[in-house]
């Protein structure tokens, strides 16, 4: 997974590796993955204050949609509380160029494998994640 770079690996993996099925199983897509797009074009750091996420739902093994997830400040995860619901704690995977240390344990509390790349192309970034050429 060159460009890719794993940051920690959940206390309870999100994904059952051989069959990259998600954690919730009353859904009907596989696997929902997130990358931060704070200006809806490219993968951007800071994920702790992005608002704005690329959702991609995975379907055997295939991206089946993509939308564009727009969040109030308030929702950020650096402004919310990690005791409460958050709209993104049903994902499986969030990519971004960088968060803190806090937001990795988070994330990894919750089952969501985090991940950070170099790579700004969303698309390209979860295609290689996925091992899609």
């Amino acid at each position: 997974m060159e460009g890719l770079i794993r940051r920690l690996e959940p206390l309870q993996p999100a994904l059952i590796p051989e069959l990259k099925l998600s954690k919730h199983l009353n859904r009907e897509d596989l696997m929902k993955i997130a990358v931060t797009s704070q200006n809806r074009k490219t993968v951007t750091q800071h994920a702790g204050r992005c608002r704005k996420f690329f959702i991609f739902h995975i379907t055997e093994g295939q991206v089946a949609k993509k939308e564009l997830l727009e969040l109030p400040k308030e929702q950020s995860f650096r402004e919310s509380s990690s005791q409460l619901p958050h709209p993104l704690d049903d994902i499986d995977v969030l990519i971004t160029r960088g968060m803190g240390a806090g937001l990795a344990m988070r994330l990894q509390q919750k089952g969501i494998e985090s991940v950070t790349t170099e790579d700004d192309d969303p698309d390209a970034v979860v295609r290689r994640y996925l091992n899609i050429p």
